[in-house]
């Protein structure tokens, strides 16, 4: 079966190009694969536009004398056939040149500062926990080139972007019992709560010595692109001081003393914000960056965040860029105002959530701009469960698969959980498969053993891990690369290499979590 699009002048020969967003710029990247009636020849991974329109142009030379408006046309036709909005004379532009801007962007801007930003703050409705980043740049020229323009404005936004961590920070320091001062930093890793929207971070301190250690002193830096919903202590009973540091806000434990083997944990609960980067053009050198984080609210069955804007200079704002990410356990399903072209464009890039770009010019002082946005909560891409039952119809072996999205890179995460009720001996074995062109980055933990086996379409991997003990459960987190969707399919689980036949499997249940107000 071919793939793609027909080459112009050839029968036979077929490119494919597969975006990872459908918005048209010059960061539109994605895979570029050539093929013939019989199949796969090439294929190669594009970061940007620029690597595309010349990977498109290279396959084609392999079999045809291509001409620049020729391919470009191609492109830009190929791509309007996927609703992407492309333009013949970017493409254009890119097959001709190597480069857009002239001076790489560290040469654009000579200088940069911290802003003040107390007096947006009060006039945004800042929430207490939060605070807004902003930075001034100074340019040493603001292109006028339009397409020049475009992509310096648009690296600027995407290096001052907040992204959301994987892993928060967190010191600690205390007086061991002869008295000498310890100090630590660990990364605390964020794991998926049990309710709707919730994430949780693990806070935690054992005293390991065999006398008090005194004088504890526990900082957690939480970002604040993250809400804190709820805080449930163990171990000690204080409260903890808060402190909003530059980027984070800092949650400080004082405790006076842990006896011998006693552990104080703290545990966060919370759920993501909007990320919102705003961009300034006061004047053709100035521009101003800044960040800001717009909480989800519930009001009733629904999620709602209501964004406000103020201009606050003294001043006519010429350009205004105001970039929403949306957190990609949420979906977009009404805003107010519409995003509308070319003042506002949705753009969904693969695996990494939706993003809501606008653009207003000529913002008036004192002029103010509202956005609200009606989302609905998705927490998984996908989720399965089985058991595993006896002869007799006990369930000895619970089990589940989550899929979900990672933030800051391409790719996803399959995290499997295995809960034992009984106390069983052997070992529990996951059969599942993953596309064949995806790879697995990283595994936690790393010594579990995996067998991978390629098949026709698809990659086979075989996860053998210890039966976990009574009323404990197992989790096991794969890290997978690739540029194409996950399969969305259940797996296989087996109680030790012998007597497969004998194990029951429940039907399992692939469904998203309904919505409902949280706890």
């Amino acid at each position: 079966m071919t793939t793609g699009k027909l080459l112009w002048g050839s029968t036979r020969y077929f490119i494919n190009i597969e975006p990872n967003t459908n918005l048209f710029s010059t960061a539109l990247g994605g895979t570029v694969s050539f093929h013939d009636k019989s199949g796969l020849i090439n294929e190669r991974l594009c970061k940007n536009l620029h690597e595309v329109v010349k990977t498109v142009f290279e396959f084609w030379a392999t079999i045809l004398a291509p001409h620049e408006t020729r391919v470009a046309r191609w492109i830009e036709e190929f791509l309007q056939e996927m609703g992407i909005n492309a333009d013949y004379k970017l493409i254009l532009r890119l097959l001709k040149t190597d480069t857009i801007l002239e001076k790489p962007i560290e040469d654009l801007i000579v200088d940069t500062k911290t802003l003040d930003t107390r007096k947006q703050e009060e006039s945004w409705d800042i929430e207490e926990d939060t605070r807004v980043i902003g930075k001034e740049n100074t340019l040493s020229e603001l292109p006028d080139d339009e397409y020049a323009k475009k992509e310096l404005i648009f690296k600027i936004i995407e290096d001052n972007k907040y992204n959301y961590p994987e892993k928060v920070k967190s010191t600690n320091s205390f007086r061991a019992p002869d008295g000498k001062l310890i100090t630590a930093e660990k990364d605390n890793s964020i794991f998926v709560g049990e309710g709707i929207g919730d994430f949780v971070i693990k806070s935690e301190l054992e005293n390991e010595y065999d006398a008090p250690i005194k004088d504890i002193k526990i900082i957690d830096q939480i970002p604040y692109c993250f809400k804190i919903n709820k805080i449930d202590i163990h171990g000690a009973e204080v409260d903890p001081l808060k402190n909003k540091n530059d980027e984070f806000l800092e949650i400080i434990w004082n405790i006076p003393e842990l006896a011998p083997k006693q552990k104080f944990q703290a545990k966060y609960n919370f759920r993501r914000r909007i990320n919102r980067t705003i961009l300034e053009i006061l004047d053709k050198k100035i521009i101003n960056t800044l960040n800001v984080f717009e909480t989800i609210k519930t009001e009733g069955l629904q999620f709602v965040s209501k964004t406000k804007y103020l201009n606050v200079h003294n001043r006519i704002i010429n350009e205004l860029y105001i970039t929403d990410d949306i957190p990609p356990e949420f979906e977009i399903q009404r805003s107010n105002p519409d995003v509308i072209p070319p003042s506002g464009t949705i753009e969904k890039a693969k695996m990494k959530g939706t993003t809501i770009r606008w653009l207003h010019k000529n913002v008036n002082m004192g002029q103010v701009l509202t956005k609200t946005y009606q989302l609905d909560y998705y927490p998984y891409l996908f989720r399965a469960k089985k058991v595993v039952e006896n002869e007799s119809g006990e369930i000895i072996i619970k089990s589940a698969k989550f899929i979900y999205l990672k933030s800051t890179e391409s790719g996803y995460t399959i995290l499997y959980v295995i809960k034992s009720t009984k106390n069983l001996d052997g070992v529990v074995s996951i059969e599942d498969k993953i596309p064949l062109m995806h790879v697995i980055t990283r595994k936690n933990p790393e010594d579990i053993q995996i067998i991978e086996e390629n098949k026709d379409n698809y990659k086979k991997m075989t996860l053998i891990l210890d039966v976990p003990k009574e009323n404990e459960e197992q989790r096991v987190y794969l890290k997978i690369s690739g540029d194409t969707s996950p399969m969305l399919e259940t797996f296989s689980i087996f109680l030790n290499s012998q007597g497969e036949k004998e194990v029951l499997e429940r039907k399992s249940e692939v469904f998203r979590d309904l919505i409902r107000l949280p706890e």
